[in-house]
């Protein structure tokens, strides 16, 4: 009598998942360096909408203060993450919710670097 004996055992099944994820695990999973810079400089957008809208809802100025990974709005700091750096800029928020002037915020990561816009009037905030 002739036995079948087509396909794999359990154990060579499972030799071949642990040679598989011993691979995976080997290899590093990079993150974009460019989405990581994009989703910081929405995060600092954001955070300036916060600061306009305390702004008007207030009816006081609020002043942030941008300097490397931290961002300052009155007396709460805030921070970005280590590998992004932004430009030293103070914005000033009147009660109104209109900057003091326009200004462009550099934010960079290691091989990108993108822009945060704040218009002077309508106060409108973009990433560029």
């Amino acid at each position: 009598m002739r036995v079948n004996r087509k396909g794999f055992t359990l154990i060579q099944t499972l030799f071949v998942f642990v040679i598989i994820g011993s691979i995976a695990v080997l290899i590093p999973s990079q993150v974009n360096s460019k989405v990581l810079l994009r989703f910081e400089c929405e995060k600092l957008k954001d955070y300036l909408l916060q600061a306009q809208i305390e702004a008007v809802e207030n009816k006081e100025p609020v002043v942030v203060n941008i300097e490397g990974s931290s961002i300052m709005i009155n007396e709460r700091t805030i921070s970005l993450s280590n590998s992004t750096m932004c430009t030293t800029h103070e914005i000033s928020f009147n009660e109104r919710g209109n900057v003091n002037m326009a200004q462009t915020i550099l934010c960079k990561s290691a091989d990108s670097q993108k822009e945060v816009v704040i218009n002077l009037g309508s106060g409108n905030i973009y990433v560029k």
